[in-house]
């Protein structure tokens, strides 16, 4: 059954490389449009929360901000990759852990993929879902109308430059962070053809540093390197793609002031819900174990004499 699988994959992915669709355009305008004027941050920004790519790993997330509300850590940032933009989407529009806990708990993969099987030339799912979702629980509809300010990041697939997308409307900058190549469908906004931000930067230290924080925590969802014999050339290319990401997203969040890195199972599939409290909990348990390093580093910002 695992070989039959295998070759109707390859038959797909071959048949997608030449399928119907002429939808994109695989050239930038040019010169480049320019992106929407980012939303000015009035204040200061003392604690800056970088959330990393990764999926249904991002149940994660949660417990995180769960347990930093708890503990009254402020947060005057939040940047984001891929569902690190999603979830912080959705806190920067309210911050209550427990609202967020209430969209997030629910989510279906169908809410947020859509498949339409004449247009699946560069991606299996369309943003039809994802975007209803966004809107049924972003009260927002454009960056400026953020409680939290918030900057996500994409992937120019054209050319392989970070995007940062922190002003303009919501919905197509989330999505436009959040589209996994093979899986989700480019997105073309402002000139731009755009992808996943974790293909280029999967935990985006350096946006976030752009805003002169007093702090960064970040957190990375990429997993461990712990992972199963592969058992053809199917797991062989997944597996090493998931440790290429594991070492881009140590590497992207060296510069951080604190890492929270949960105990999450590489296994997990990008798209698996049924894992959702176990990636909830190691999220919260990681968050709790960096909490007297975080609570140290705030009084040392906050108290510069003692």
């Amino acid at each position: 059954m695992n070989k039959i699988k295998t070759a109707l994959l390859v038959v797909f992915i071959s048949l997608m490389s030449v399928g119907c669709s002429s939808r994109y355009q695989l050239a930038n305008q040019y010169p480049l449009p320019p992106l929407p004027k980012a939303v000015p941050i009035e204040k200061p920004v003392c604690v800056a929360l970088v959330l990393g790519g990764g999926g249904a790993r991002g149940a994660a997330h949660l417990g995180v901000i769960e347990e930093l509300e708890k503990a009254n850590i402020p947060i005057d940032l939040i940047v984001g990759s891929s569902i690190g933009g999603l979830v912080g989407s959705l806190y920067a529009d309210e911050p209550n852990s427990d609202s967020l806990k209430e969209k997030l708990s629910s989510v279906k993969r169908r809410h947020l993929t859509y498949y339409n099987p004449f247009i699946i030339r560069n991606g299996l799912w369309g943003f039809k879902s994802m975007s209803k979702f966004l809107k049924k629980n972003l009260t927002a509809t454009h960056f400026d109308e953020l409680k939290i300010p918030l900057k996500v990041v994409a992937t120019n697939l054209h050319d392989g430059e970070k995007v940062v997308l922190s002003g303009g409307e919501l919905t197509p900058s989330i999505c436009a962070s959040c589209a996994v190549p093979f899986f989700f469908q480019p997105v073309s906004i402002y000139g731009r053809l755009l992808v996943d931000g974790g293909v280029v930067d999967p935990v985006p230290i350096q946006v976030a540093k752009l805003s002169n924080p007093k702090l960064i925590i970040a957190v990375d969802i990429s997993g461990d390197k712990k992972m199963r014999r592969p058992k053809n050339m199917l797991q062989v290319t997944k597996q090493s793609l998931q440790i290429a990401n594991i070492q881009l997203s140590a590497n992207s969040s060296l510069d951080a002031d604190i890492i929270i890195k949960p105990q999450i199972d590489t296994n997990i599939s990008l798209f698996n819900n049924k894992e959702y409290d176990a990636l909830y909990l190691a999220g919260k348990k990681a968050a709790r174990d960096a909490l007297p390093e975080i609570e140290k580093k705030l009084f040392e910002i906050n108290h510069p004499n003692n």
